[in-house]
């Protein structure tokens, strides 16, 4: 990674992680970080940086509100959009979300779907849906876990981008 601004700008999510501030705000920002430089991202970098959300979905939270989290629907297919055609995953997904069905559990095949596509690591849309679920429709279940996992995530960022 040789590219000055974006090793600063995951610097940044990275002392958070380290700050008393940690919260799943931070979660987000990161998400939103690596959307506005997945062009100077490598595959293996997107994908590793993913596991940091995926993580928190796995472990540390619950969902808020499931009607409220289901009513977003909408907001969701449109970011998957016509990806839905190339991809039967997404087509899946999308079918969960229109039969009012998605859960957390189809948030995280989701984000490992991303993972395990590189092709899709430049659209812009479809690490919206995560990074709004972590932002809008979730509660972390254990606090204390969460803060404590800060350091870890930050250093797991240091590795990634080489800061």
């Amino acid at each position: 990674m040789s590219n000055l601004h974006v090793m600063r700008s995951f610097n940044a999510v990275s002392e958070e992680f380290l700050s008393e501030n940690l919260s799943l705000s931070t979660i987000s920002d990161l998400i939103s970080t690596i959307r506005t430089h997945r062009a100077e991202l490598t595959s293996d970098q997107y994908k590793n940086l993913l596991e940091i959300p995926l993580d928190v979905l796995k472990h540390d939270v619950v969902l808020e509100d499931q009607d409220k989290f289901q009513k977003s629907g909408d907001y969701f297919c449109g970011n998957i959009g016509r990806l839905a055609l190339e991809h039967e995953f997404l087509q899946s997904f999308v079918d969960r979300i229109k039969s009012n069905t998605l859960d957390l559990k189809d948030m995280v095949a989701y984000i490992e779907f991303i993972q395990d596509n590189p092709s899709v690591h430049r659209n812009d849309y479809l690490l919206r849906n995560p990074e709004v679920t972590i932002r809008d429709f979730v509660l972390l279940d254990n606090l204390s876990s969460f803060k404590r996992s800060g350091r870890v995530y930050a250093r797991l960022i240091d590795r990634i981008i080489v800061i």
